[in-house]
């Protein structure tokens, strides 16, 4: 993957990652829920990669401050707009499809997941399903 300005989007559910103006947490949303203020373009900064499809990146709001991360390691832990330090990564890993989009603490891995449109995505193991996502370029 390059770097650069992306629309990420859950491949299952058709939802954008997106944050809506005034909140941090990170939310699914259909493309037409998405309103002027709220985040929805993600700045890809490769921190490492290229082996075998995995990649290490961090993603930033496009237009705005913080990076995303979450506030502890654990399942069901929602993703959130950070500023403070240091800045997390994420491991992106190439699926047939996409990519699923993870982290790894205490030796479990634990990948984004999104239950229902409208929801914030969350931090799950891999008891739950594992989902993937699209990265759309944007330019402009």
């Amino acid at each position: 993957m390059r770097p650069g300005a992306y629309r990420i989007t859950s491949i299952s559910s058709g939802c954008s990652a997106m944050i809506r103006d005034s909140e941090n947490v990170l939310r699914g949303e259909p493309i037409d829920n998405i309103n002027d203020g709220d985040i929805s373009l993600w700045d890809v900064e490769i921190v490492n990669g290229g082996n075998s499809g995995l990649e290490n990146a961090i993603l930033k709001p496009a237009n705005a401050e913080g990076y995303l991360g979450v506030n502890s390691f654990q399942n069901n832990q929602a993703v959130y707009r950070l500023t403070k330090d240091p800045e997390q990564s994420w491991f992106l890993r190439q699926t047939g499809d996409g990519y699923t989009i993870s982290q790894v603490a205490e030796g479990v891995e634990y990948y984004w997941y999104l239950g229902n449109p409208g929801e914030p995505i969350i931090i799950s193991d891999d008891s739950r399903e594992i989902q993937s996502w699209m990265f759309v370029g944007f330019s402009g």
